[in-house]
């Protein structure tokens, strides 16, 4: 799940993927 898709993942968003 990429949030906006600018590739700033953070932590959370690693998780979730």
């Amino acid at each position: 799940m990429v949030w906006g898709n600018t590739g700033a993942w953070t932590a959370s968003e690693e998780i979730v993927r």
